[in-house]
């Protein structure tokens, strides 16, 4: 008797979206892409990378997707969205010696 191949359900893999962080020529951090858009269906995670040299701060002000609302070179991972999160436009301050810009995540909703 020969045994029938059995089928296994497809793993849902955390995908990570690389933000990187970087100078400006004018002092200012830069982040590329300076929006990003990520899905929760499909278990994307935002992961923060800096140039070498590059110390930064990632703060979520009033509201973050994520568990967290803070992230660092040592904290670099957003992890998945948080279950209550909706989806839509949440604004993020990075610092880097004192200077800030405000860049996006865009969650696509729930369904």
């Amino acid at each position: 008797m020969s045994a029938l191949p059995i089928e296994m359900p497809e793993c849902r893999k955390e995908k990570e979206r690389v933000v990187r962080v970087c100078l400006s020529e004018d002092g200012y951090p830069r982040v590329e892409p300076d929006s990003i858009t990520i899905n929760r269906h499909e278990g994307e995670t935002v992961v923060w990378q800096a140039e070498p040299g590059v110390n930064f701060t990632i703060c979520f002000g009033d509201e973050t997707p994520f568990e967290s609302f803070h992230f660092h070179p040592c904290s670099p991972s957003s992890g998945k969205t948080r279950e209550g999160a909706n989806g839509g436009e949440y604004k993020y301050s990075v610092e880097v010696n004192g200077k800030v810009i405000d860049p996006k995540v865009y969650v696509v909703p729930p369904s």
